[in-house]
C-alpha cells in the first residue's frame, strides 16, 4: 500500500483601513503569493542547511505596478515598512499583524508583503531587505487620517 502525503502552505491577507476620526473600518481580503525564497528558506530550515532563526520579522506597503509572482524577492516598489505588532502560531497556523499608524504609509497602496530572516539575507528596516515570504496586491488609498493594521496568515496543511 502506498502512503501518499502532501505539504501545503497558504498565505492570506487581511487588513484594516480604520478612519481615526470616526471609528469607521473598511475590511479587505486577498490571498497571496508565497514566494520561492520564502519556501526556499523553509526547506532549508527543515534539513538544517540555514542556522539562522527563520521568521517573519517586517512587513511593507508598496505602490508597485505589476503582478505578483512566485519568483518575486522584492516589491515592486517599496513605501513603508514596519516591524510585526505580533506573531502567532496555533494548529498548524501562523498570524503575522503589522500596524501602520495615520503618519505611516500614506498614498494609494497597491502591493505589500510579509519579509524574515534565513541565510540569503536579514530582514532589517531597510527598504528590500530579507527574504520575502509573501507578495499581495492591493488596491486601498490610505490618507493621513487612518491607520492600518494587516494580518497575514499561513496555514501550513
Amino acid at each position: 500500500m502506498k502512503v501518499k502525503e502532501g505539504l501545503s502552505i497558504h498565505g492570506h491577507w487581511d487588513l484594516w483601513l480604520r478612519n481615526i476620526h470616526t471609528g469607521e473600518v473598511k475590511h479587505y481580503e486577498k490571498d497571496n503569493v508565497f514566494c520561492n525564497v520564502g519556501k526556499n528558506a523553509i526547506a532549508d530550515q527543515l534539513a538544517n542547511q540555514d542556522s539562522s532563526t527563520l521568521s517573519i520579522t517586517y512587513v511593507a506597503t508598496g505602490t508597485g505596478a505589476g503582478t505578483p509572482s512566485a519568483s518575486n524577492v522584492k516589491l515592486f516598489t517599496e513605501l513603508a515598512r514596519n516591524t510585526n505588532a505580533s506573531n502567532t502560531t496555533a494548529n498548524n497556523v501562523a498570524t503575522i499583524k503589522g500596524y501602520f499608524n495615520s503618519g505611516e504609509s500614506n498614498g494609494v497602496l497597491t502591493e505589500m508583503g510579509a519579509f524574515g530572516d534565513g541565510s540569503a539575507s536579514t530582514a532589517s528596516a531597510s527598504a528590500d531587505s530579507g527574504i520575502m515570504f509573501s507578495h499581495v496586491s492591493i488596491d486601498i488609498t490610505k490618507t493621513s487620517s487612518e491607520d492600518l493594521t494587516c494580518q497575514f496568515t499561513i496555514t501550513i496543511t
